[in-house]
């Protein structure tokens, strides 16, 4: 199910759901970048549709994880 496109995002959290988490988080706007950059490096980067490029996906434990460690 998870290699179907529309649903390649349910196992895991798309860019746009941290920086919606961070917006609601950080208090300067420059740290909502840090932070993506932090998490791209760490977290990113599930590809679950074989057919078709998807947006990569964050993996939701460390995602988490990160965000309960830093803030």
């Amino acid at each position: 199910m998870s290699f179907d496109k529309e649903l390649a995002g349910l196992c895991g959290l798309t860019q746009a759901d941290d920086a919606a988490a961070l917006e609601k988080i950080c208090t300067v706007e420059a740290d909502i970048a840090s932070h993506l950059q932090t998490l791209s490096m760490y977290a990113n980067g599930y590809h679950f549709c074989c057919d078709q490029k998807t947006e990569p996906v964050f993996n939701t434990d460390t995602s988490l994880e990160y965000l309960q460690v830093s803030f």
